[in-house]
């Protein structure tokens, strides 16, 4: 349980602005009632390990983005 979703309805952005080491999100990302998209913008690392269900596509700024598995960047798996 945990993970991250959106509790109102409408567009949200979940930005990862890591400037250090690593950053682990083990817990899901899903829409919830709005849609979500993330957005990894710090310099440091983030790694998805989780089953993502979210659908508003992933950003790469800066750093490093690691998808830890086939499903880590939600169902479309789309990458901007």
């Amino acid at each position: 349980s945990g993970g991250l979703s959106a509790s109102t309805a409408g567009a949200k952005t979940v930005t990862f602005a890591n400037a250090g080491d690593v950053l682990v999100s083990t817990a899901a990302v899903a829409d919830g009632a709005g849609t979500v998209a993330v957005i990894q913008g710090g310099a440091g690392l983030t790694t998805f390990t989780a089953a993502n269900t979210y659908t508003g596509g992933t950003a790469f700024n800066a750093g490093t983005l690691n998808a830890g598995s086939a499903d880590a960047l939600g169902p479309a798996g789309t990458l901007s």
